[in-house]
């Protein structure tokens, strides 16, 4: 999900922060792939490392369940354990993100999925038609 308020905050240009939304779920769409391949040579500090990058990305992008997933996959990847659940569910934020941002062009976001207060931003932002 997307925090309109903090992500306008942090923004000052809309059009910018459309931009830079789309520009997130074009270039991290794969990035569980990208974790994966650095888990196949035995790289758990690149792998770590690469959520981290994903988190703060995330963090600047307001996207708060994104980036508290890739926070959650860090931590994990830093340690001996079974990073498996963790990675299926950083996938699924980013898939769901990129079902809204990336696929805004054909299918808006549902106002339903969104506080009403956050209607006119993202409207504003052009996710949705008016």
């Amino acid at each position: 999900m997307i925090d309109i308020t903090r992500g306008l905050k942090i923004w000052s240009d809309d059009q910018t922060y459309r931009d830079y939304l789309r520009r997130f779920a074009e270039s991290y769409s794969s990035a569980v792939d990208t974790i994966n391949a650095s888990l196949a040579v035995n790289d758990r500090p690149a792998a770590a490392a690469f959520a981290h990058k994903l988190a703060g990305v995330a963090a600047n992008l307001a996207l708060p369940d994104t980036q508290r997933l890739a926070l959650e996959t860090e931590r994990i990847l830093s340690t001996a354990y079974d990073a498996t659940l963790a990675l299926a569910r950083l996938q699924d934020a980013l898939a769901q993100e990129a079902l809204r941002l990336h696929g805004s062009r054909r299918t808006p976001l549902h106002k339903s999925s969104y506080p009403r207060r956050h209607w006119l931003s993202i409207r504003r932002l052009n996710l949705w038609p008016n």
